[in-house]
């Protein structure tokens, strides 16, 4: 468990309160228990400009940012929640306390407005108990660290990313980025990127292996990646204030067993250091994809019919299990009955789900085989959805594709299928896929539809019945 001290870290007060008397009084309270009051404003307004004007001041600009704001609700001009919307949008950092009289029942705040709320008339003790909820485990930490635990270790990683405001570096070797990829270390610091414009630079190896990654991760991200051979490192480092490298991994190198962690100066300036010296030396990540692309486009693009059966059931199979971002497919309504049927089919999908691959399926739902649909949702992880009319059968990954090329038959894999590797023919199928995809329906919404619908049901058997005189 974490160490936590009696007096928080963050001991900078900023205090907002429009009668004079209670405002100096909460500063001799402050002080006498070791907090330092940086500021006091009478009014929002005040405090509004206050920050605004630290723009051009980045040394106290650091200490106003690590700060609690303590403000009154009602105050002449702005009351406290308008007033911390508007400084919610001047500068997030600093952290909110709303004290007011009214009673927890009454008071209507909207959604991260403020971060803690305490009634009048409060103690030091309820401030410090609102301050320890709303500070995250990275606030209490000072010197170096070592963490073993699993949720304590990813519990540090996600508040630290997603505090960052400037910068964020990672070194890693080569399979790194299949622990990062998907995470929501990752997801977070994609979106910073698009959100604070924030600079992020990733230094692997790249190798065909992880090429996929590579090439998922750059895209569209604003991520910058760059190659080194044969590197080892593992470490992160967090608008130079924030050291975390992960010694131990598990045998399988898939999860993280020991972190240290470390935002003492000498530690991350060191290691600060090292990173842009690997930086200056690596070589941009475009030049190495490029290169291993060509290679693989000199030695390995195929494009060919495969006529039985049996290596039909291999190559889909083998297309799924090679999948390491997405494995999109297309089928008739049969088809789901034959991924239950056909065991190789259904262990390589299932296996997908522990490596953290997309899987989208589109078919017909009928009330045939919406039982088997729901058993995609819920045993295969699926995102499923339905579509009228289907007459195709195909699949493809990030590398591979199949396609039906003779006649589908009802609960049996294909007797000849199309299989190719070629980048142009991939991107064509996945155009194809995503245009589908968008005008296809959700899965929920079509199964609720033939559930609250026995009469759908009806008609079906009565549709059978039919063709079946009809042919007689």
């Amino acid at each position: 468990m974490f160490d936590f001290t009696t007096i928080p870290k963050r001991r900078n007060v900023v205090i907002v309160e429009h009668i004079p008397d209670l405002a100096r009084v909460y500063s001799k309270f402050f002080k006498l228990a070791g907090l330092r009051v940086i500021a006091t404003f009478s009014s929002g307004r005040e405090l509004l400009d206050y920050f605004s004007n630290l723009r051009d001041d980045p040394i106290n600009k650091k200490f106003a940012e690590n700060s609690v704001v303590l403000m009154s609700d009602q105050m002449p001009e702005m009351g406290g929640e308008e007033v911390a919307r508007k400084l919610r949008l001047i500068n997030p950092r600093p952290k909110i306390i709303l004290s007011t009289r009214e009673e927890p029942v009454e008071l209507e705040l909207s959604e991260n407005c403020v971060d803690g709320v305490v009634h009048k008339p409060f103690s030091i003790e309820d401030i410090f108990r609102v301050m320890s909820n709303f500070q995250s485990s990275s606030d209490y930490l000072q010197g170096c660290r070592i963490f073993d635990d699993e949720k304590e270790i990813q519990k540090l990683i996600d508040e630290v990313m997603s505090r960052a405001h400037e910068r964020i570096c990672f070194c890693g070797d080569s399979l790194s980025l299949s622990r990062v990829a998907g995470t929501k270390s990752q997801i977070v610091a994609n979106s910073l990127v698009r959100s604070k414009g924030m600079r992020i630079q990733f230094l692997t190896e790249i190798t065909r292996e992880n090429l996929a990654y590579c090439k998922h991760l750059t895209s569209g991200s604003g991520v910058e990646l760059r190659h080194m051979g044969g590197i080892q490192l593992n470490f992160s480092l967090v608008d130079e204030k924030h050291y975390l490298e992960t010694s131990v991994v598990s045998s399988d190198r898939n999860s993280v067993e020991e972190l240290i962690y470390s935002n003492l100066e000498s530690v991350v300036g060191q290691n600060q250091y090292l990173f842009d010296s690997l930086w200056s030396k690596a070589v941009p990540a475009s030049r190495i994809i490029e290169s291993l692309e060509r290679e693989d486009s000199s030695r390995g693009e195929a494009t060919e019919i495969i006529s039985n059966q049996a290596s039909v059931v291999q190559i889909v199979c083998k297309i799924i299990e090679n999948a390491e971002l997405e494995i999109n497919g297309v089928g008739t309504q049969d088809r789901p009955e034959l991924i239950a049927k056909i065991s190789q089919y259904s262990k390589s999908l299932r296996d997908t789900t522990h490596r953290e691959v997309r899987a989208r399926y589109i078919t017909e739902i009928t009330p045939k085989n919406v039982i088997l649909c729901k058993e995609l949702l819920r045993k295969f992880n699926v995102e499923l959805r339905h579509l009228n009319g289907v007459r195709s059968n195909f699949a493809f990954s990030e590398r591979e594709l199949m396609s039906d090329v003779s006649p589908s038959h009802p609960n049996v894999p294909s007797n000849s299928i199309l299989y190719s590797n070629v980048p142009e023919f991939l991107a064509q199928q996945k155009q194809f896929f995503e245009s589908l995809w968008v005008s296809a329906v959700p899965a929920e919404i079509r199964i609720r539809e033939i559930e609250d619908s026995p009469a759908e049901e009806d008609d079906e058997f009565h549709r059978e019945g039919i063709e079946r005189k009809s042919t007689q």
